[in-house]
Formats: structure tokens, C-alpha cells, sequence
């Protein structure tokens, strides 16, 4: 994974770039000024800034959505993406009207190679068009001269809503059903059984209330939301069958695992337990991470239930 500069034209005076969004965009803009399309997966990401991969999913849509990224489909059969920086809008809201510093617009060009500024061009004009029919804007003498794509995105209109509000909420842009992945370990480890009825309530909570906070802050990232979420007090526990002893050290292991195991550590039940001692029957692949990992895992299970708790797995 290439190294990444984070340059004075991503930050609030410029594209207001914050949290994430100032890893991932940087980290693409690295790869394009190299003349290279970013190739890497969202697990990899993940795992690189220690985030979920739905989390580091929801970025790279919000990026998308406020089009200072394109994804392009790679067509290897692997169905996977890459990624490119929409030059043409880096330039836009830099660039007067939007931006009030001229020097924002000359520090753009000045950290991206002429040659590499081009090769985006056409990058985007090839891979966003796919085709290579004529734009019916294209005829406007503007456009032709800027030698950019034809894509819609390049044309000054003020429908452009996503250009315009450079602090896109990154919550309106998630469906349901990432909610849900985000948000149900959350729920999960506060022993209820069936977390997703709570995980409506709350999102219907907090979008009655247009996202805001009692303090009438609003919430626009997924980290603003993770707290509520972990102070939301479940009215109705539906009980997972989990002793709390056994829940406290599971959840940090949980924190600990890494991304390919943490769906099968919330689907994976106590074969037998007690105050002092649980035993998991688990699948090869779980079973030899915590072999890997076993002091670490006896240290947490001590640790939050008694010093003298035993914790054993089992392979199916």
C-alpha cells in the first residue's frame, strides 16, 4: 500500500476533508499521482486504519456521493473496484466561487504532476463514460476547452447539490441494512438476543430528531453515532443465554479479533458455562486464532469476570 501526503488543500480551508475521509482520499490521490488507479480492497483498507470494512464502505460512497472520487469497475472477474480522484471537482471547489483562497487552487496544482493531472483526465473520461458517445453538453465551447471529461459532474449547473454542501452527512448516505452491520455488535453485547428491533428503534430515534444530540450537535459520521449508540438504554432484554461473566470477556475479545472472525465470534454460543468457567465449540479457523492468541484471551477473560476464570475451545 503506497505511503500518502496529506496536503494543505485537503483540509478545512480547502476540501473540509476530516476523520477517514482524510486517510482514504489522500491515500487515492497518492496512487493517481503516480499515474496508478487505487486498486485496494476495503478489507485491506479495514485493516490498514483499523476500521470496519463497512465503515471504510461508507467513506468511499460519501466520497463518491460528494463526487471527489470515481469508482471504476476493474472487469477482472473478480468484482472489485478501483478507485480514481475526480480532478475536475478538486478544481471546482478549490476554485472561486467555492473557495475564497486563491493560493488553495495553485497548492492543488502544485502536488499533483502535469502528466499525472492528465492521465486522471483521461482515466475518467474512459473509464466513467465506458463509451465513447458524445455528451450532449459537449458542444459548449467551455467544455471543450477544458479538455475534461464529459460526464455530467463536469458541467457548472447549481443542481450540484453534492458539490455545494461540502459537509455531506455521511449517516444519510448509509441504507438500513449498513446501519445494521454497523451498529449490531453494539447491541449485541448488551446480551439481547435480537438486536435488530432495537437497532430500528434507535435509528428511528435519532431520525426524528434529524440526527441531533441533547447538547444540539448533529451527528454527520459514524463515530458521532457509536456513542449514543453504547449509552442506549434497552428497555426490553430478550436474553442471548450468555452469563455476563462469559459477555464482558467475549466482547473485548471481539475487539481484538481480527475482521474475518468477528461475525462468527457474535454467532458463536457457549457449549457450557458457569460463574467460573466457559467452554465454545468453534469452527477451525476461529479455534486456531485463539490458540494464536491464547494468553492474550485468558489475560481478558481473568480480567473481566475473576482471576480465576477458565475459558476453553473446542474445534467442531
Amino acid at each position: 500500500m503506497n505511503n500518502y501526503k496529506v496536503y494543505r488543500w485537503m483540509l478545512a480551508e480547502g476540501l473540509d476533508l476530516k476523520g477517514l475521509s482524510l486517510c482514504l482520499f489522500p491515500l487515492i490521490f497518492s496512487y493517481n499521482r503516480s499515474k496508478r488507479i487505487m486498486f485496494e480492497s476495503e478489507e485491506a483498507l479495514a485493516k490498514c486504519f483499523g476500521y470496519s470494512r463497512e465503515y471504510v464502505n461508507a467513506i468511499l460512497k460519501k466520497l463518491i456521493k460528494q463526487k471527489l472520487i470515481v469508482r471504476l469497475s476493474r472487469h477482472d472477474g473478480l468484482q472489485t473496484y478501483d478507485y480514481c480522484v475526480d480532478v475536475s471537482t478538486v478544481v471546482r471547489m478549490l476554485g472561486p466561487p467555492k473557495c475564497n483562497d486563491p493560493e488553495m487552487l495553485k497548492d492543488f496544482y502544485r502536488s499533483i504532476p502535469k502528466p499525472a493531472l492528465q492521465w486522471c483526465e483521461k482515466i475518467l473520461h474512459e473509464g466513467v463514460r465506458k463509451v465513447n458517445t458524445p455528451c450532449e453538453k459537449s458542444s459548449q465551447p467551455d467544455v471543450r476547452k477544458s479538455n475534461m471529461p464529459c460526464e455530467e459532474i463536469l458541467h457548472n449547473n447549481d443542481k450540484d447539490n453534492n458539490i455545494d454542501n461540502k459537509r455531506d452527512n455521511v449517516l444519510s448516505t448509509l441504507s438500513n441494512k449498513e446501519f445494521i452491520e454497523i451498529l449490531y455488535p453494539i447491541f449485541f453485547f448488551k446480551n439481547n438476543c435480537d438486536p435488530i428491533p432495537e437497532i430500528e428503534k434507535f435509528l428511528d430515534y435519532y431520525r426524528g430528531k434529524d440526527w441531533k444530540l441533547s447538547g444540539g450537535k448533529v451527528m454527520s459520521e459514524i463515530e458521532d453515532l457509536i456513542r449514543p449508540a453504547e449509552s442506549w438504554q434497552v428497555k426490553e432484554i430478550k436474553e442471548t443465554g450468555y452469563r455476563s461473566s462469559f459477555m464482558r470477556g467475549w466482547k473485548e475479545v471481539y475487539k481484538i479479533a481480527p475482521e474475518y472472525l468477528k461475525k462468527e465470534i457474535l454467532r458463536t454460543r457457549p457449549s457450557s458455562q458457569n460463574d467460573s468457567s466457559a467452554s465454545i465449540l468453534c469452527s477451525k479457523k476461529l479455534a486456531d486464532w485463539l490458540d494464536s492468541e491464547s494468553q492474550t484471551v485468558g489475560i481478558i477473560f481473568r480480567g473481566s469476570a475473576n482471576p480465576n476464570y477458565k475459558f476453553y475451545w473446542k474445534r467442531r
